[in-house]
């Protein structure tokens, strides 16, 4: 299989979802998990510039009329969820303290998390069994963050 990796800004990915060409909740995703506590610490990563993992899309179904297509989040929906919450200060979202809300940071913080490059692995035109089989191995170790200290 070969797949394409590239760079989406927080402000395409967030743009996709909204207007519905990037469906963070396809049938075969898992529920969303993360606590407050995990969201804000994912949070901070981002406004510090940090890295995080990559993320995987797939392509979706074409709407032969209009030529307009889906593209589905295959990997990363607690990432771009919590993203996607922040920006739109979701009452989902309970920050921890010490992390500021999108609405209280400056505009060239804005503009730096808006501008924030998350890598994005495209496995493009893939039937939904191979979508479930590379999920399941993406998500099969069990090592865990908490192991490491990170939450």
């Amino acid at each position: 299989m070969k797949t394409l990796a590239t760079n989406k800004t927080i402000r395409e990915l967030l743009t996709a979802i909204r207007n519905g060409t990037l469906v963070p909740s396809p049938e075969f995703q898992r529920n969303l998990v993360w606590s407050n506590k995990h969201k804000s610490a994912f949070i901070e990563t981002v406004l510090r510039g940090y890295p995080f993992p990559e993320i995987y899309i797939a392509a979706g179904e074409v709407n032969p009329d209009t030529g307009e297509a889906i593209e589905m989040l295959v990997d990363g929906q607690q990432r771009l969820t919590t993203l996607y919450q922040y920006f739109s200060q979701s009452q989902d979202l309970k920050l921890t303290k010490g992390i500021s809300p999108y609405s209280d940071l400056t505009h060239e913080k804005k503009i730096n998390f808006l501008k924030y490059e998350v890598v994005v692995r495209d496995l493009g035109q893939t039937s939904i069994t191979e979508i479930k089989e590379i999920l399941q191995r993406i998500n099969s170790t069990n090592y865990s963050l908490l192991k490491f200290g990170q939450f």
